[in-house]
């Protein structure tokens, strides 16, 4: 698919929202792309990563979590 067609298909599934869609999908655009917000993490993404951590049996320090975060995603402000 080319820019303008992906474009062109974002704008079409955005125009088809109703409001309440439209204002919960703005709010979470916009804390993607507001990349000097800090990011929290939700209930369930924190569950996730329990239920990972007991399943594997490994352990990774807040440290190697965070330095891998920053080398994957570097335009957030992760910390």
């Amino acid at each position: 698919m080319q820019i303008a067609e992906l474009k062109l298909e974002l704008f079409r599934r955005i125009d088809s929202l109703s409001e309440k869609e439209l204002f919960a999908f703005y709010v979470h655009i916009k804390d993607f792309l507001d990349t000097t917000k800090d990011y929290t993490l939700s209930h369930g993404e924190e569950k996730a990563i329990q239920e990972a951590e007991e399943a594997t049996g490994h352990k990774y320090t807040h440290d190697d979590i965070v330095a891998e975060a920053k080398a994957k995603y570097p335009n957030f402000n992760i910390k």
